[in-house]
């Protein structure tokens, strides 16, 4: 699980900087425009899809650029045709020609104020820029970019709302809060636990995918986390590696089978005395989906959530276009985009092993733990993307299947019909492995 990021801790400075110049301005996109970040998932950015002009969506019939400066017709009567002439021994007559160039020129002006009126309201359908707002949650931060703002709302009250949403999943779930829901049934007992609805779905899609990996996801790896020294209360100064009889010591207090949910009325029961559960691989997923469902509430069409490199997308970009989103490379001495995908209606979280990672006695280890041995995992799968209509659970199966190593990875998305892309070391050089169903949202394919 992600010990390290776990809900609840405050990011630093360094984090909220990186951050803010990792959500990349479609505008003005390059992948040198990276930079470092501690986290350990690969970063995941808004790119620009196109660095064409403007162009107004051929949906409406227009050329697929507007002259902007549109120019209202003038009625010009031809010369020599006075149809209020005085001039003695001369009657007013009707010119043909000039009711004809008349007709013309005001069939022309209502065309082209036509014309203008649409490209008005096709203009105000898509805002010139997205609309951004943020923060901090999970012991990382947020982002929302939407396309425009649905009527009698303001980016204000929607940022209020979804500040309010993610505080409380934070409440519910963190690891970090002893006062949270999650940490007072961790300190109870063996019996049942009353708890959220909110809480009591997030662990019932754990067991459920813990069942589907054979544990390689497990949310009671709590105490194996905290023996290798990643998450709450983590000492970095310890630089032993445990020993094996710590190692049967805490995975003797592992076993997702031990936990039980139900849902009407939602609780919750462990069955390890002296375990713990970490929901913190899973948490942020829901924390996404969260956020998504109050903006949906609010009338928001179309939209980007992003928390900690989770991402969900609704609908199209100000730009009329899907969400372009860009998947790092996983290395750590430079910055680049390995591919970009279009989302659209559609959730994407990335799991990697090579920037959350401590060295013990010279030999670096990854903060991913793999429950079923105890360790961290030593493979050579460094990142993993899941593409799936919920976060939640797209952010579980990033984690499980960058436990589960290539080859089984593979095996298993398949097995589950998952839209997967695996980034695999071989040798000093990457190599890209995908699911059938990933390319329909590669941009690269299009």
């Amino acid at each position: 699980m992600i010990g390290a990021t776990a809900t609840g801790r405050p990011p630093s400075a360094a984090a909220r900087n990186d951050r803010q110049q990792r959500m990349i301005s479609a505008a003005n996109w390059r992948p040198s425009a990276f930079a470092r970040s501690p986290r350990h998932v690969s970063v995941v950015a808004t790119v620009a899809a196109s660095h064409e002009p403007p162009e107004i969506p051929h949906r409406f019939g227009f050329p697929r650029r507007v002259d902007r400066s549109l120019r209202t017709a003038r009625s010009t009567r031809p010369k020599g045709f006075d149809m209020t002439t005085s001039e003695p021994g001369v009657t007013p007559v009707e010119h043909g020609n000039q009711q004809r160039c008349t007709v013309r020129s005001l069939a022309l002006a209502a065309a082209i104020l036509l014309a203008a009126a649409v490209w008005l309201i096709a203009s105000s359908w898509r805002s010139p820029q997205p609309i951004t707002f943020g923060g901090e949650t999970m012991g990382t931060t947020y982002t929302v970019k939407l396309a425009r703002l649905p009527a009698g709302a303001s980016a204000a009250q929607l940022k209020r709302s979804v500040d309010d949403a993610l505080r409380e999943v934070n409440r519910k779930m963190s690891t970090y809060d002893p006062n949270s829901e999650l940490s007072r049934w961790n300190a109870a007992g063996e019996d049942w636990f009353p708890v959220s609805e909110d809480t009591a779905r997030v662990v019932a899609e754990s067991l459920r995918i813990g069942r589907l990996t054979d544990g390689a996801f497990d949310v009671t790896v709590g105490p194996l986390v905290r023996l290798w020294r990643f998450g709450p209360g983590a000492s970095l100064s310890d630089a032993a590696a445990p020993s094996a009889e710590q190692l049967a010591a805490a995975q003797s207090l592992v076993g997702y089978q031990r936990i039980d949910v139900e849902m009407n009325p939602p609780r919750v029961r462990r069955r390890i005395a002296g375990g713990s559960v970490d929901l913190s691989a899973i948490a942020k997923g829901f924390g996404v989906d969260r956020a998504a469902e109050v903006l949906e509430a609010a009338g928001v069409q179309d939209y980007m959530v992003e928390v900690g490199g989770e991402v969900r997308a609704r609908g199209v970009n100000h730009a009329g276009l899907p969400w372009t989103i860009a998947i790092e490379t996983p290395r750590l001495d430079a910055r680049t985009v390995f591919r970009t995908v279009r989302l659209r209606d559609a959730s994407l979280a990335t799991s990697g092993d090579y920037r959350n990672y401590r060295e013990i006695e010279g030999r670096r280890y990854c903060h991913l733990i793999d429950p079923r041995t105890g360790k961290p995992i030593e493979h050579q799968l460094a990142s993993v993307s899941v593409i799936h209509a919920s976060c939640m659970t797209a952010d579980a199966w990033a984690t499980a299947l960058s436990v589960l190593g290539p080859e089984q990875a593979m095996t298993t998305a398949e097995k589950n019909g998952l839209d997967v892309l695996l980034i695999v070391r071989v040798g000093d050089r990457f190599e890209c492995r995908t699911t059938p169903g990933f390319a329909a949202w590669s941009a690269e394919e299009h």
